[in-house]
């Protein structure tokens, strides 16, 4: 220590840097050693009274200058230069002087020393030789700080000259700040190589004898950055120890052995990629450390630049350049390093049967079987599906024509989204970060591969600020996406943890896989055996279907994983432990203990390294050695036991922690660790998550972490005590208050909602829940909203004062589930909706409404006569208590109820007042489609066009276009154009309605458009298609219970069906006939009348055949009938009344159906129009007429599909 007193104060010299005006010098206490130079000490003080804005007992760093070097005017003017280099520049991760002066007395006498600000932590070298590597997340954020510090730097044209990991320290905050300016100088006086600097950390052009620049600090904060990620020295050979690489080199000079290599390395600068030295690496880092160690100084970014690509990260336009001039089926997205190997400690061995069949399965997509290969994969808890996939795409990748590979895996907060693992594909192809909406190059991308309409709906889906209403249309878009990705690329689809999926998922998946067809893809669809499905029924459906298309040709096969056998487990510890081990005997413990499940083998291997009874042969050699003998090894209970003695082996600290992230989740992310478990510090959360990191909990992604293994999330989160998780969650909770770039997103939002209610904060879940329904319920997915609804109600439990909140949970809940057609759901919200006791006296507008719900259900479920009742009422009120909206929505809906019976004339009399009082573009629109359906039932074919066209035209006034009522909009003119003899247009009109109704999560309206468009198909002479078509849409309807779908889609199935000449086709029409005459659909029954009708006459039996088609003359004159079903029908009497001779009946109604038809085709006006519906009208008459072919013509064009769903025709 100096003899010095450390109280007297030094002789007054001026201040410099850090912006101190002080004219006092500092008066410093208490010096204490804290490290020692080649030129100068430096020592730790306080200060005895405030000095340069610091208060009195702040520490300060001390660095005096070596006694043996006094008066050596280069080292004295190195201090001097360090001041200077400091005045001015003023930023948190650059060490800051506060003084320059001589010390005055004492053996340190004309010393010159510096006041520095005290930066206590490690330094870099330090962390890497304790800890090696850092977790990316961690280097990320050192990057850009110490970018920060040098682009202060460089601002004030001052080169640092000496980066190294010695010279930055990680302070108390976990911040990186930038020490020793010792070698700083002005730009333009930093000379050819003289010594200054450290050997390792030269740039070339230093090496080559040129001129310090500031590219230089950048080539060497590269060289940093590259032994943080990787544990190596970019230059300083294989071989060497990951912790120490550098340290070595630095005790190196130019005499000694293997300075001039390593300078000839520099000077070449071949670099290794960081990745290949540790494949945690991500693709994003990787470009990062390649441009800052470029060779040429023009190459590389300067700090403010480089500080901006750390900040934004893969969201940033640095990125986003890069990889739009790469091909993004390439594995660059941000999740690639997912794919690559982790930090677990166990090879992957055996599986080879399954490899082979996943091989052959790949090899059938390759060669275009027409349609996907599917493989089932399914094993209990730790099995190893992960690593069998991964492991089996590792070899794919590996040889010629590469595939693409995806993955997903359920989560439970996509239960409410109904493609939400299928947005996940989407979102990884694209290398779009979380919470970073669709730029320019990504709906580029996507237009390369789909018509742009589809593009912006995808591009909608990843928008994190958007509301979820498009959801519905995922699995056609990506369906249309995947499969023309598909014809640039093989794919790899693996889609994982379905036994969670609930039955939206299960709905997607099925219409997902149908648009594949023809797609040269596999798919894998993973499942846990040992666990229940959540929906049986469901997956049982489309297991079901997919095995019938087996049966047709497609590649459907499942793989079983079972256990290990005692070859597989001895080639795994063959793999794992050192020869001096005894590994046959291990083999066969193992074998025995870990019954072969390779989870639990991993399980125990981490328990045995945890408790020190495995350890590595040495630093060269990762191979373990056991410590303890095979027999004294401990058979662990099953796998979540074996997870659960390995967490009670770790501190106190890192348990709790543990316990943190497996409630978060999947946002195990640093800034939001601080804000939900306030007042932990950066510091405190990096040192826990890199030492977890270390011991195989975590692995690190990008700008995050997440487990190593899913089992490990979830076995510590079911070992969490029930009031610590609910306190967790909580704490998950109050994170998401706040978004992570501002206000949270919608799905910020909705996470937040969801750790409310799994910690049972009923107040708050409650006003958060009402918080996102009343400004979005109507743009929210119809999902979403039933799930938030659901979660409403049970925060509002019993409580009292609570009628208006519950009516608008179950007024939304109700509305939801009646647009997706969840009878069952919607049937029991309208009983609790019911059970709220209104009454017309004191609650008139919410009695409305609950007669309105009723009747919507009604008439959705086929019971016009109730729902006409419940309706009217709802009118009424509404007209009483003076409500608009509701008036116009009850007439409305009144009115199509009417029209579905045949009351047309009341029916348009209901849809003009509905127009009257209507309120807003929606309602407006909804109208004027009510009015058109009426002309299309009418033949008003030029009438109806243009309703629709003013319906679009007036929703172009709308803020918020509801997708359905376009979809509707749609479905009308494809009527109209298929009655007018215009296909072409039909299909390209019924695609739209049907890819709108999707979007819109319309599900009734989808049911239609299916039916419409195979009924197209037919028309077409497209039988296979219609058959694909006409089956979803009878799958969709039942699924829904909507009878009318069921309905359409029956008569034209059976149609299909006997036009084929299979039995089961009269008995599918039969039955479509009795459930219209039951629900009230007397339209279709009229039609299903004919069709039997002529069966029966072809058969013979022409009693039956008159009565038939007598009926169905009798439905259509009470209650009308399209023009081309009218034709299909009086075609039918007048054929069966001349096979019965009853010869002038038949042509009487032939003359005047003839002239009825001439007079429909005169009325239009438009030439185009008018010329169409004569030629369709000529081949109806001509098929209808005939006992022979098909009932409806089949026009004699082809007919290809466009990608926008258009028609060319060829």
């Amino acid at each position: 220590m100096d003899s010095q007193d450390p109280r007297k104060e030094p002789p007054a010299a001026p201040s410099i840097g850090g912006g101190s005006d002080e004219a006092v010098p500092p008066l410093l206490e208490g010096l204490e050693l804290v490290g020692v130079g080649s030129t100068a000490r430096v020592e730790r003080a306080r200060l005895g009274r405030p000095f340069a804005g610091l208060p009195a007992g702040s520490q300060v760093a001390v660095k005096t200058l070596h006694e043996k070097l006094r008066g050596d005017a280069e080292l004295e003017s190195a201090f001097r230069a360090e001041a200077e280099a400091a005045r001015g520049v003023e930023v948190p991760t650059l060490v800051q002087v506060l003084y320059h002066g001589c010390h005055e007395g004492g053996e340190r006498d004309g010393l010159s020393y510096l006041v520095l600000s005290y930066v206590p932590g490690r330094t870099l070298r330090e962390v890497l030789e304790q800890e090696g590597a850092l977790p990316e997340p961690l280097l990320r954020r050192v990057g850009a700080q110490l970018a920060q510090a040098l682009a202060a730097l460089h601002e004030k044209n001052l080169v640092h000259g000496d980066v190294k990991p010695e010279n930055v320290r990680l302070d108390a905050e976990g911040r990186a700040v930038l020490l020793d300016l010792g070698f700083a100088r002005r730009a333009q006086e930093a000379g050819p190589l003289s010594g200054a600097g450290s050997l390792p950390y030269l740039s070339p052009e230093r090496v080559r004898g040129e001129s310090g620049t500031m590219a230089a600090d950048v080539f060497a904060l590269g060289v940093v950055l590259y032994e943080l990620a990787t544990g190596f020295h970019p230059f300083g050979g294989a071989g060497q120890a990951r912790s120490g690489s550098s340290g070595l080199l630095l005790r190196r000079s130019i005499e000694e052995s293997g300075a001039d290599e390593l300078l000839a390395a520099i000077a070449t600068c071949t670099v290794p990629t960081a990745s290949g030295q540790n494949p945690a690496v991500s693709p994003f880092l990787d470009a990062i450390l390649a441009q800052t160690l470029a060779r040429g100084v023009t190459d590389r970014p300067d700090p403010a630049e480089l500080q901006e690509i750390f900040r934004s990260g893969e969201g940033g336009s640095w990125w986003r350049a890069r990889i739009s001039r790469r091909d993004s089926c390439e594995a660059c997205s941000i999740e690639a390093q997912e794919f690559r190997p982790s930090n677990d400690l166990t090879p992957h061995v055996g599986r080879t049967d399954e490899l082979d069949t996943l091989k052959r399965a790949l090899d059938l997509a390759r060669g275009a079987i027409g349609a996907p290969a599917i493989v089932w994969l399914s094993g209990p808890e730790g099995s190893g599906k992960w690593r069998l996939v991964h492991e089996f795409v590792r070899r794919a990748r590996a040889g010629e024509d590469p595939p693409t590979y995806l993955y997903a895996r359920w989560r439970q907060t996509m239960g409410a989204l109904p493609a939400g693992m299928l947005t996940v594909l989407l979102n990884r192809w694209l290398a779009l970060p979380r919470n970073i909406p669709p730029g320019e190059r990504e709906r580029a991308a996507l237009r390369e591969l789909v018509p742009p309409a589809v593009a912006d709906v995808l591009c909608g889906l990843l928008d994190p600020h958007a509301h979820g209403t498009i959801d519905a249309t995922l699995p056609t878009a990506l369906g249309l996406w995947i499969r023309n990705l598909a014809k640039r690329t093989p794919l790899i689809l693996f889609l994982d943890d379905l036994q969670l999926a609930q039955r939206l998922t299960w709905g997607a998946l099925g219409a997902f896989i149908s648009a594949l067809k023809g797609a040269r893809l596999l798919l894998i669809l993973g499942l846990r055996e040992d666990v229940s499905l959540a929906e049986p029924e469901a997956y049982e459906r489309l297991r079901t279907r997919l095995e019938k298309d087996s049966s047709q040709g497609a590649s459907v096969q499942r793989i079983e994983l079972g256990p290990f056998s005692t070859d597989e487990v001895k080639e795994w510890v063959e793999a794992v432990f050192h020869p001096r081990t005894p590994r046959l005997r291990l083999a066969q413990v193992l074998s025995d203990k870990s019954h072969g499940n390779p989870g639990l083998l991993s399980e125990i291997l981490a328990g045995l390294v945890a408790r020190g009874e495995a350890t590595p042969v040495n630093d060269k050699d990762s191979r373990l050695l056991l410590n303890t003998a095979p027999d004294a090894i401990r058979k662990p209970p099953s796998l979540e036991r074996s997870i659960a003695e390995r967490f009670h082996l770790v501190g106190p600290e890192e348990r709790v922690w543990l316990e943190r992230l497996a409630v978060v989740g999947g946002r195990i992310r640093t800034h939001f660790l601080m804000r939900a478990f306030s007042p932990t510090g950066r510091a405190e959360i990096d040192r826990v998550l890199s030492r977890l990191v270390r011991k195989g909990w975590l692995v690190p992604i990008a700008n995050r972490y997440r487990f190593e293994r899913p089992a490990l999330r979830e076995a510590i989160y079911r070992g969490i005590k029930a009031g610590r998780r609910r306190r967790l969650h909580r704490a998950a909770a109050r994170g998401l208050i706040e978004g992570d770039d501002g206000p949270p997103t919608v799905e910020e939002a909705f996470q937040r909602v969801f750790h409310l209610h799994a910690a049972d904060e009923k107040d708050e879940l409650l006003r958060a829940v009402l918080g996102l329904l009343r400004p979005l319920g109507h743009q929210l997915s119809a999902a979403r909203v039933l799930s938030l609804a659901r979660w409403g109600r049970e925060a509002a439990g019993d409580q009292g004062g609570l009628e208006g909140e519950r009516l608008e949970l179950y007024e939304a809940a109700a509305d939801a589930a009646d647009r997706l057609g969840l009878r069952k759901a919607q049937r029991e919200w309208l009983d609790e909706l019911a059970e709220l006791h209104l009454t017309v006296q004191n609650n008139p507008l919410e009695s409305a409404r609950l007669y309105l719900l009723h009747g919507r259900f009604a008439a959705s479920t086929g019971q016009l006569g109730l729902a006409r009742g419940l309706l009217r009422n709802a009118n009424g009120i509404a007209q009483a208590a003076v409500d608009r909206r509701l008036q116009s929505e009850a007439l409305r809906r009144l009115a199509q109820v009417q029209a579905q019976v045949g009351e047309l004339t009341e029916a348009r009399n209901l849809a003009e007042r509905a127009q009257r009082v209507a309120i807003g573009a929606n309602q407006t629109a909804l109208t004027h489609l009510a009015l058109t359906h009426l002309d299309v039932l009418e033949d008003r074919t030029e009438e109806a066009l243009a309703g629709v066209d003013t319906a679009l035209k007036t929703l172009r006034d709308a803020r918020d276009v509801r997708y359905g009522v376009v979809a509707y909009a749609n479905l009308l003119r494809a009527r109209v154009y298929r009655s007018t003899g215009l296909p072409s247009r039909a299909l390209a009109s019924v695609r739209r309605a049907l890819r709108l109704a999707r979007r819109a999560g319309e599900r009734r309206l989808e049911a239609e458009a299916l039916a419409r468009q195979g009924g197209l198909m037919l028309d077409l002479n497209r039988p296979d298609d219609a058959q694909v078509l006409l089956s979803e849409a009878k799958l969709v309807a039942d699924e829904i219970e909507d009878r009318r779908g069921q309905v359409l889609s029956g008569l034209w199935l059976g149609l299909l069906q006997l036009e084929q000449n299979e039995i089961e086709g009269a008995a599918r029409v039969e039955r479509a006939r009795r459930l219209a005459h039951e629900i009230g659909y007397y339209r279709a029954e009229s039609l299903g009348l004919a069709i039997l009708g002529r069966l029966e006459r072809h058969r013979g039996n022409l009693r039956l055949a008159e009565k038939q088609s007598g009926a169905a003359m009798h439905l259509i004159a009470r209650h009308g009938a399209e023009f081309s079903d009218r034709l299909a029908i009086t075609g039918t009497q007048i054929l069966v009344l001349a096979s019965l001779g009853r010869k002038a009946e038949s042509k009487r109604l032939r003359t005047e159906l003839i002239r009825s038809v001439r007079r429909t085709c005169r009325r239009r006006k438009e030439k185009a129009l008018r010329e169409a519906q004569q030629d369709y009208a000529e081949r109806l008459l001509s098929a209808v007429l005939s006992s022979e072919g098909p009932v409806f013509p089949r026009w004699g064009e082809s007919f290809d599909l466009d990608q926008d769903g258009s028609v060319i025709t060829t």
